[in-house]
């Protein structure tokens, strides 16, 4: 994805976009890659950062933490794809759904990204805590 996106993304960018694969997947009849739930700021899979942080210890991403100089608390972590190829294995089917996931979203702000994945019908109207079901 951050091959394809071509610039840094944030961990809430990677997340909604990761959803929204997940999403393309469920509407051609795959199962999701990871499980959603609606939490704070929309669809949200510990998985990801889950993944996101294997990744990082594997130095296949590499990852800049911006630091608050007030509270000195992590204001925002961005992503990059790493300088030496991803050895990643993904089928074709989902390898694709990455790639027009993040070809689409590469020239949009994050605000647009959020705006679109709270207007989908799957994430309207679910509580705080609730599954995020995306199975056909």
């Amino acid at each position: 994805m951050l091959e394809v996106l071509g610039r840094p993304a944030s961990r809430t960018e990677i997340v909604k976009m990761m959803f929204l694969v997940d999403l393309e997947l469920a509407r051609r009849g795959r199962k999701p890659l990871f499980h959603w739930l609606r939490w704070h700021y929309g669809p949200f899979s510990r998985e990801v950062l889950d993944v996101l942080d294997a990744l990082e210890e594997q130095g296949l991403v590499d990852v800049e933490r911006i630091i608050d100089v007030w509270t000195l608390t992590v204001r925002k972590i961005e992503y990059r794809a790493a300088r030496r190829p991803a050895a990643l294995s993904l089928d074709d089917d989902a390898r694709l759904a990455v790639e027009r996931v993040a070809s689409w979203w590469r020239g949009r702000s994050l605000e647009e990204l959020i705006r679109y994945v709270y207007s989908l019908p799957q994430v309207r109207g679910k509580r705080l805590g609730e599954v995020i079901e995306l199975e056909q």
